[in-house]
């Protein structure tokens, strides 16, 4: 049995960039930024498909397809129907994402934002809080 790849759950707002994507998730306030491979992954598995299915659709190696795969799948982007046992050749693809990443290929970046209400709040002194003209003002400024 093939495992089957498709979008995870969860509440995520996204923007295509060129050939890039950026997914902000809501729940964990995480941001990841995938790169020109992980997004047409992305794109392939939206209605659930196998590996088979994601090479056909991006004309990306095996190897390409299975780091890939992993990283979004690392990055609770995508959910796999497969059962957890580990086969030969998926330790050989978890060995080869972690080689990868070693290397520093990113596929798939991911960093955390602030939540809305700390997005919003005044930063200390000198800070604008993002109004206009939020620069410092007055005599200790020089101005």
């Amino acid at each position: 049995m093939h495992a089957t790849y498709r979008h995870a759950e969860g509440e995520r707002l996204v923007e295509r960039i060129g050939d890039e994507l950026v997914a902000y998730d809501v729940a964990s306030h995480e941001i990841y930024r995938l790169d020109p491979a992980a997004t047409a992954v992305w794109d392939a598995c939206a209605d659930g498909a196998d590996e088979l299915q994601v090479r056909a659709a991006t004309g990306l190696g095996p190897a390409a397809t299975a780091q890939a795969v992993e990283a979004l799948c690392a990055a609770g982007l995508l959910e796999s129907s497969a059962p957890e046992a580990m086969s030969r050749r998926a330790f050989g693809a978890k060995v080869a994402v972690g080689a990868a990443g070693f290397a520093g290929l990113a596929l798939v970046t991911g960093l955390a934002a602030p939540s809305p209400a700390a997005a919003q709040s005044t930063p200390g002194p000198g800070g604008g809080g993002g109004q206009s003209g939020g620069g410092c003002e007055g005599p200790e400024c020089g101005g």
